[in-house]
């Protein structure tokens, strides 16, 4: 960005203390709403308004030349009123790709299917550049299909988007994806913690062991290989009855549906655990008041 140089030969610059204002740039509304501020490498978003309209210069000189200081302090001014406009916009964008993967995600199973189906539609629409395979990529290409964003930070907010849906405290909206997120202290943050989280790693074999360990929910005669996970694809025929349509004894299939399990495990117990010491919390609380009253 080519920014023109006023010269000011007066004294009373010297010690001028400016802070830019919002005359200093200008953001056409054209720009605003093709760009919409995001925030990644190469793209400048600062587009600077005719010379003859700025009340005042970024660049400050007098007769002794370029007071370096504090031009690089308006300047650092400037680009930190872009980050702060751009990392909000960003952070908007990203939840609404939270929300539309959510949505996709919690449909009943045949609208399920259907969304995804548009998904890959629309992503296929794009010539398959990218390079992505699931869902949530796709989401994630189709909306920021921009030349000079990477596979590398398309992957990024894909992650995080992922961290937000299997956390904990899992948002159901794009409002609560932006508090998730800016509680985790930004995207960076956000996936730190996640491999931090991941570090800790559970061996296959110990996996499997705890899922077969879990209460069965039916016993059905079906021929098998005897010596892995059987997983069947069955449809609901009414809330009680199911029918299986098929089988898979693939030990990618089996271990992967097995980790699943694992981790819905883990999170009801800790679930179940929260309750509890809450009800614990509660009963104590109760027999406290009760003990002042008669007291």
């Amino acid at each position: 960005m080519t920014i023109s140089i006023q010269n000011r030969p007066s004294e009373q610059h010297k010690e001028q203390t400016f802070m830019p204002t919002q005359t200093a740039t200008a953001i056409t509304n054209a720009n605003q709403n093709q760009e919409q501020f995001m925030n990644y490498p190469t793209a400048n978003f600062l587009m600077t308004s005719p010379a003859n309209t700025r009340t005042e210069s970024i660049i400050i000189q007098n007769e002794h030349g370029v007071m370096i200081e504090q031009s690089l302090r308006n300047v650092s001014a400037m680009a930190s009123t872009w980050y702060k406009n751009s990392t909000s916009q960003l952070y908007a964008v990203l939840g609404q790709c939270y929300e539309l993967h959510y949505l996709v995600e919690t449909a009943d199973s045949s609208q399920r299917d259907k969304y995804r189906d548009d998904v890959k539609a629309a992503y296929v629409a794009l010539g398959g550049a990218q390079g992505a395979n699931s869902l949530l990529s796709r989401i994630v290409s189709v909306v920021f299909n921009f030349a000079d964003l990477d596979r590398r930070q398309r992957s990024r907010y894909s992650s995080v988007i992922k961290a937000a849906y299997v956390s904990e405290q899992q948002p159901t909206d794009a409002a609560g994806f932006i508090n998730w997120l800016e509680h985790a202290g930004g995207i960076v943050a956000a996936l730190e913690k996640r491999s931090d989280t991941s570090s800790t790693k559970v061996e296959q074999s110990e996996i499997n062991e705890t899922v077969r360990a879990m209460p069965a929910k039916a016993q059905l005669n079906i021929a098998n290989s005897g010596n892995r996970f059987v997983v069947l694809l069955a449809q609901p025929i009414d809330s009680e009855t199911v029918e299986v349509l098929y089988q898979f004894e693939e030990d990618s299939i089996g271990d992967s549906l097995a980790t699943k399990a694992y981790k819905a495990q883990l999170k009801l117990a800790k679930d179940a655990e929260k309750r509890s010491t809450a009800a614990i919390a509660a009963d104590r609380l109760a027999g406290e008041g009760a003990a002042q009253e008669v007291a």
